[in-house]
């Protein structure tokens, strides 16, 4: 085991609970941001269920195990997301 290639810090097993709760509070993000405005629901909900993904795969699975490009175009996406969603709510946009 090379030194960077340490296990997973949190069970594979509770990989799914964990993706069940990104969603959910994806959702509870989406719902809230709702009445101002569709548009911002929308960034603002699939923000955070990027960013709660890659945290979850990040936790769940080994550095050798996972794509790490993948992982940092889904961060990229997902604060852009969220900045959008908060430039809209704002008005700046």
């Amino acid at each position: 085991m090379k030194p960077d290639d340490s296990p997973p810090r949190v069970d594979p097993a509770r990989a799914f609970p964990l993706r069940i709760g990104a969603i959910l509070l994806a959702y509870i993000v989406y719902r809230s941001a709702y009445d101002e405005g569709l548009g911002n629901a929308i960034f603002l909900g699939a923000g955070t269920l990027l960013l709660g993904y890659m945290i979850v795969t990040r936790l769940t699975t080994r550095s050798s195990e996972r794509s790490h490009l993948w992982q940092t175009g889904q961060t990229i996406l997902g604060l852009v997301l969220i900045g959008l969603g908060i430039l809209r709510l704002g008005g700046i946009i």
